[in-house]
C-alpha cells in the first residue's frame, strides 16, 4: 500500500472520477494521472499516484470495488 501525503495539485483542476461507498476516498484524475484523495481535517491526503492501472490497485485494496 502506498503511504498517504498532503495533496499538492500538479494542474488547475482534479476531476473526481468515483467516491467509495463510504464517502471517505475519491478516485480521481490530475493531467493524465490517476490518484486517491481522502479528506485530513481542513486539506486532502493522496496516494496511489500514476498510470491508471497502478493506481486502481490502490483503489481497489482501499474500497474492494473494481
Amino acid at each position: 500500500m502506498s503511504a498517504w501525503e498532503p495533496h499538492r495539485p500538479r494542474t488547475p483542476k482534479t476531476r473526481v472520477l468515483e467516491t467509495s461507498p463510504c464517502g471517505t476516498y475519491e478516485w480521481c484524475e490530475e493531467g493524465g494521472q490517476y490518484l486517491i484523495l481522502r479528506r485530513s481535517g481542513t486539506h486532502y491526503d493522496e496516494t496511489g499516484r500514476g498510470l491508471h492501472a497502478e493506481a486502481r490497485e490502490v483503489w481497489k485494496a482501499l474500497t474492494g470495488r473494481k
